[in-house]
């Protein structure tokens, strides 16, 4: 039985967060994160390419800034159009995964390339989650004039054709939602809660080049986990219901905790 993509409706209003056990089993979210996990760690993942820059320090820092600068910019612009900030998860993987090949490692030492190959894979990233195609004219107003429609349209068949057209992997946010349905008979605010905080620390994963290596499942699951210590402290969550969880992560998902220390 094939596990519905939409992630969102098993957790809808504020008043029926809970994950709906009819809709899909223990076993099948332990199929799809298998699955994920299998993509995470070979199509889609990310290797530290600014190493050999990291040789300059003064290279190294701007390359860095460089990076924060991209996703702080692109969250920017999905807020402003209302739209989901995990895209920008999506958007950061790509670019992440297009400087690592031989083409896009030649924009290291060009900031401006480097800031077109960013715009561009944001634009993809819309397309290719919520089907929506951000016209290049926008995009070249947004650049300031930096850049013209060509540039944008030559970017994204470079990224397109050095990635093989594989644009959209797992996210940190992904494996959260599964994870979620492995805590048992926890629901409405306490689930609301745990979602939020680990989805707002998933989002500051995004902009941590430090992170970029790490497998967005073990982001996810140390995130579900920093959440549930918050609300431990709050009183709002057991060490019992923690203990189950992790027995069930350790079960279905094949992770513990001792993984993402």
């Amino acid at each position: 039985m094939r596990v519905n993509l939409e992630l969102q409706p098993w957790i809808t209003t504020d008043d029926d967060m809970a994950f709906d056990s009819h809709n899909i089993t223990r076993e099948e979210v332990a199929d799809r994160i298998a699955v994920m996990q299998l993509q995470e760690s070979s199509t889609y993942k990310v290797v530290d390419y600014m190493k050999l820059s990291k040789r300059n320090l003064f290279s190294w820092t701007l390359n860095m800034d460089a990076r924060t600068a991209m996703s702080a910019w692109c969250f920017r612009v999905v807020d402003t159009c209302g739209m989901e900030r995990e895209i920008v998860a999506s958007a950061m993987n790509m670019l992440d995964r297009f400087m690592n090949t031989s083409d896009g490692s030649t924009l290291l030492k060009d900031k401006v390339g480097y800031q077109l190959a960013g715009m561009t894979s944001l634009a993809l990233a819309m397309k290719w989650m919520k089907n929506i195609q951000l016209d290049t004219i926008v995009l070249a107003e947004m650049s300031n004039g930096n850049f013209t429609e060509e540039d944008f349209c030559i970017m994204e068949s470079r990224i397109l054709a050095a990635l093989e057209w594989r644009v959209c992997g797992p996210t940190a946010l992904d494996f959260v939602f599964y994870y979620l349905a492995l805590i048992p008979g926890v629901k409405g605010m306490v689930l609301r809660a745990i979602l939020d905080n680990a989805r707002y620390q998933t989002e500051l994963a995004v902009s941590d080049y430090d992170l970029v290596r790490e497998r967005p499942s073990h982001v996810a699951f140390a995130a579900v986990l920093n959440a549930m210590e918050t609300l431990q402290e709050d009183g709002l969550f057991s060490s019992q219901e923690k203990e189950v969880f992790l027995e069930q992560a350790q079960r279905f998902a094949l992770i513990a905790s001792h993984q993402v220390e």
